[in-house]
């Protein structure tokens, strides 16, 4: 290969692949998926010192992964094994990654593997982890060390997802049903159109997250001051900013080709240096910290997809967004990760004046004073709406015959699954059906 100095992210498919003799020589690779290859020989990876993802799916053969452990510095890790053996092989010392933000095992094989977690307890950088036909060796309790975990899917039965979404209250925890083996997860839904990213996760009935378009893309994370020593910004069409450890958006001019962007977990940051991309058209930005003036969107008039997930109940609540000065908007979604009671408002009244808005989500953000406002917005393809104590789905499809409407309602799901588990008691159904036998027939 060419010019290997120059490859930021590379994908490797097929058993047709030898070998991946040569990577060592791409030493500015941040990025590396490696799918399907026979039996590779991993040990040139802790060479790469700039590597920060990696997802190696259904690697064939026997597979050391030892040398994982020396990548010190690799920040979202995902593996996907196909067989039995493989899967319960696999003895990677997981704490040995001190930056790891996000980890997806995966095991696609029906007997379930056990994997150590007990090293999550002292991992304060995870955010997302995934165990998918992986058990914990030592029992889920280890798990309840790690409350600042964002993300949590398990494998596990009924009584044990309900201790843990109980006992991590602030943790979006997903359950992979190992007695149905089926998976409710667009995480890993994310992860199979090639995208290692810390975005919104669906608790019970949530949105589709919002996915970046597609281009020439580059990820950028710390720990850097700014973006104005990344290389090549002309050549970037879709930029991705994660993380605190970027202090600054200052150099973001410099990408002037950039139609979409995605800024998360940042600090503070200054949305004004926003306004001087000219061909931004889509932008998400996820989990901002600090005080962040979201007013300064209002300079991006070229925008036409703007999503924003906020990180913590207040940023919900105090969230004020200038969409009165940006007529363009097609597409608009709005995530609150908060469940009832701690769902938020948020001013709809420029909806119905928004004639080029086609399709809205107000994911765990309350429509401020009631439907009243989006029942005229008959210009809108689809609606996503979450209400509080009166479920307003039924009333806003009448209303909009031609938009697809859908609804969360905490209260009314929660009320659901509780009729159901009491209508599946043994002592219950015994008596519903002495009922029946008793009743005469009509």
């Amino acid at each position: 290969m060419r010019w290997p100095e120059e490859v930021v992210a590379l994908e490797v498919y097929g058993h047709s692949v030898k070998s991946l003799a040569g990577i060592e020589r791409m030493v500015n690779l941040e990025s590396l998926v490696v799918s399907g290859v026979g039996a590779p020989d991993l040990s040139s990876l802790p060479t790469l010192r700039r590597l920060k993802g990696i997802d190696l799916q259904k690697l064939a053969g026997p597979v050391d992964y030892s040398p994982l452990e020396e990548c010190r510095w690799l920040e979202g890790v995902s593996i996907e094994f196909v067989s039995d053996d493989a899967a319960r092989r696999f003895a990677v010392d997981l704490g040995r990654w001190p930056r790891l933000v996000a980890l997806y095992l995966t095991n696609e094989h029906p007997r379930l593997a056990s994997v150590d977690v007990s090293w999550v307890r002292q991992a304060h950088s995870l955010d997302t982890l995934v165990l998918r036909g992986f058990v914990p060796s030592d029992g889920y309790t280890e798990l309840l060390a790690a409350p600042w975990l964002s993300r949590l899917l398990v494998t596990c039965d009924a009584a044990t997802f309900e201790m843990l979404t109980a006992r991590l209250p602030n943790t979006a925890v997903q359950q992979y049903d190992f007695a149905s083996y089926r998976v409710e997860d667009l995480l890993m839904q994310q992860l199979r159109r090639g995208e290692m990213r810390g975005d919104p996760v669906p608790r019970g009935r949530r949105s589709e997250p919002p996915v970046l378009p597609a281009g020439a893309r580059r990820v950028v994370r710390g720990p850097r001051a700014d973006l104005r020593s990344v290389r090549r910004p002309d050549d970037v069409e879709v930029l991705e900013v994660r993380g605190r450890s970027v202090e600054s958006l200052a150099g973001l001019e410099r990408f002037s080709r950039v139609r979409g962007l995605l800024v998360s977990r940042m600090v503070s940051p200054d949305l004004r240096a926003l306004a001087e991309l000219p061909e931004l058209r889509e932008l998400i930005l996820v989990r901002l910290a600090g005080a962040v003036d979201y007013a300064a969107l209002a300079a991006c008039k070229g925008l036409r997809a703007l999503a924003i997930e906020v990180g913590s109940v207040a940023a919900a609540r105090e969230l004020r967004l200038p969409f009165a000065g940006l007529p363009g908007l097609e597409r608009v979604t709005l995530i609150n990760p908060a469940s009832y009671p701690d769902l938020a408002e948020i001013d709809v009244s420029w909806v119905p004046g928004a004639d080029a808005l086609r399709e809205l989500t107000l994911d765990g953000f309350i429509p401020a004073g009631g439907a009243e406002q989006l029942l005229q917005a008959r210009q809108l393809s689809r609606l996503f709406v979450t209400s509080e104590y009166k479920p307003l789905g039924e009333e806003l499809q009448a209303a909009l015959p031609d938009t697809a409407v859908e609804e969360r309602n905490d209260i009314a799901d929660r009320t659901e699954k509780l009729v159901e588990r009491y209508l599946e008691r043994p002592d219950v159904r015994e008596a519903m059906e002495d009922r029946r036998t008793r009743s005469p027939d009509r």
